[in-house]
């Protein structure tokens, strides 16, 4: 006797659960392309196409994932702290859409002393729209950067805070056009002082998460003074860098890699370029090399 068959994730496909698994986690996790997936699985003996993988990948999203992404979507809503951030992606042969537009990658996240729930959503533009779609019906502190629309969502229920981190750098200018911290400081700057609390906050949280606080991360020690003059540092509000902004960064960092390899492109292509490469030789092979270096040791990093 044999136990029956368990239904496979896609019907029809011999794809099993951990091989799409480890499809995902290459593709989406480890950043390879599925061309080179391909060539690893050619050399370990099998023989599966990149346009095999690739509708896989959309019927698994279909089937599986967009499930769990509602999920997720459902118990972040369930938290009343939320970061927000959205940064620019360019999408290639997207219908009735030119190539060179940019696009968003939108991302709303969890507090760092809550349940870690990171939700990305592609759109095509930055309106405000996404944000009041995403957060309709949601009450509780939105933690962002300063970009405007994020503070006017008309929902009266959202206590809007900024990243204290952009904030910085408006009283660091302030400072810097004042001529510096000794003449700011002979001045009782109020930019200066600014600047001052919001950095005691942050070494405050620096200490606190190299004790491993967990969810008591930022909060001062009993009897100690505050040193952010009544602004809050316990990790919920804005002392917070924007984790949105954080988890963000992957995105950021495939786009600047595109772009370099753009302009690296653009630049073999130009009149007498093969002559400055034949003089550079090998300094120029290092400098590729360590460029490469770098983006992998990021990707590895995050």
């Amino acid at each position: 006797m044999r136990a029956p068959q368990p239904e496979p994730p896609i019907p029809g496909s011999f794809a099993t659960p951990s091989l799409l698994a480890w499809i995902v986690n290459g593709k989406y996790v480890m950043s390879l392309p599925l061309y080179r997936i391909e060539a690893d699985l050619k050399a370990c003996g099998a023989t599966i196409s990149r346009q095999d993988m690739a509708n896989w990948m959309m019927n698994v999203h279909a089937r599986w994932l967009a499930k769990v992404h509602e999920r997720m979507k459902v118990e972040l809503l369930s938290h009343v702290r939320i970061h927000a951030d959205e940064t620019t992606v360019q999408v290639l042969k997207e219908p009735n859409r030119e190539a060179k537009k940019k696009s968003r990658m939108w991302l709303f996240c969890s507090a760092r002393c809550d349940v870690p729930v990171y939700v990305f959503e592609y759109h095509e533009t930055r309106r405000k729209g996404v944000a009041q779609e995403f957060l309709a019906g949601w009450s509780g502190t939105l933690t962002t950067d300063g970009y405007k629309p994020y503070f006017n969502l008309g929902n009266p229920n959202i206590a809007n805070t900024a990243c204290l981190v952009h904030v910085r750098r408006y009283f660091a200018q302030i400072v810097k056009i004042a001529g510096g911290g000794a003449k700011a400081a002979s001045a009782a700057s109020v930019a200066l002082e600014a600047r001052r609390r919001i950095d005691a906050m942050f070494q405050g949280r620096l200490q606190v998460r190299r004790h491993g606080a967990g969810c008591q991360e930022g909060r001062p020690r009993r009897g100690a003074p505050p040193a952010h003059g009544g602004l809050r540092g316990d990790g919920r509000g804005p002392a917070s860098p924007s984790l949105a902004e954080a988890g963000a960064a992957p995105c950021a960092a495939v786009r600047r890699g595109v772009l370099a390899l753009r302009h690296e492109r653009a630049r073999r292509r130009a009149p007498g370029a093969l002559e400055q490469r034949r003089r550079a030789g090998p300094a120029n092979l290092v400098f590729r090399q360590v460029g490469v270096s770098c983006l992998v040791m990021y990707f590895f990093r995050v």
